[in-house]
């Protein structure tokens, strides 16, 4: 005679894979809820800072052709220290340029530097280290016209840039 030691349970199957399946969906769930809110952050905090940067003053040259949009630069705020004429198109009217970069940024000086007492006193020469500071204008929101304070030349120059710096100061 064979024994065997087979033992079967009856009653209720257990409830441990039900569970620990349900403890993995709860952990799924939480991870996915934790991970979205982290998302959401990292946007909300992504959004701020691109806010701050365009409305922000631009520092630098580099810093204005950074900006896609010239119509976010339209009257911000620029000092511009130790900067080189790499072009001068007149007396009010000229290209500076900081360290080696190839972009100049075109610079219109405001009749108020050149005129009265200080008719032929700014000097801009090519090569000239000098500080400029004043307001970036985008070209298209500028309403530049010929005789509204600007020569027939000027306006062409100024015309075909992005935006230019109306100088309200300048030091050599």
């Amino acid at each position: 005679m064979e024994t065997t030691n087979d033992v079967r349970l009856v009653g209720k199957p257990s409830k441990l894979p039900l569970i620990i399946l349900g403890l993995l969906v709860l952990a799924l769930l939480g991870y996915l809820l934790w991970h979205s809110g982290k998302a959401q952050e990292g946007a909300e905090q992504g959004q701020q800072q691109m806010q701050q940067q365009v409305g922000a003053d631009v520092r630098d040259i580099a810093g204005v052709y950074g900006v896609t949009n010239t119509a976010d630069l339209h009257n911000r705020n620029l000092a511009l220290e130790d900067v080189t004429v790499s072009r001068v198109i007149s007396d009010r009217l000229f290209y500076v340029h900081q360290g080696n970069e190839a972009q100049p940024l075109l610079v219109y000086l405001a009749d108020r530097l050149d005129e009265g007492e200080n008719e032929g006193g700014v000097r801009i020469q090519v090569g000239q280290k000098l500080s400029v500071s004043g307001e970036l204008k985008d070209v298209s929101q500028a309403g530049i016209d010929e005789g509204d304070d600007y020569a027939a030349d000027e306006v062409g120059i100024i015309r075909g840039e992005r935006v230019y710096l109306e100088a309200k100061r300048t030091n050599s």
